[in-house]
């Protein structure tokens, strides 16, 4: 017997964002759907146009910071808010880590 959740999926989150770039990281912020109650949001990276997924994280919150990437490396991030109903469509955006890392900055402690 098939049993139809009585929820359905949610929306998805909507202006997803790359607030912050560096050669090996990037920070994406969104906002929540307004429908349905979310539990929470599956990050998903995707390396190059061969949409090759490297990265799968979960989170709570609107923000997150995905390490570990490859400088000078296009990738897609895609966003998807989950319920009790289980996760709906994802909305997502392009982008290129930077080729080198940022100067370093020394603080002079005396």
């Amino acid at each position: 017997m098939f049993v139809t959740p009585s929820t359905p999926e949610p929306n998805p989150p909507v202006n997803v964002t790359i607030t912050q770039t560096t050669c090996n990281s990037v920070t994406v912020t969104w906002t929540p759907p307004t429908d349905n109650e979310i539990t929470g949001y599956t990050v998903l990276v995707y390396k190059d146009s061969n949409d090759i997924l490297v990265y799968t994280y979960v989170t709570t919150m609107t923000t997150y910071r995905v390490t570990s990437l490859e400088p000078d490396t296009d990738y897609t991030v895609e966003v998807k808010a989950g319920n009790v109903g289980g996760f709906g469509n994802g909305t997502s955006t392009d982008f290129t880590t930077k080729e080198r890392g940022d100067p370093l900055t020394f603080y002079n402690t005396m």
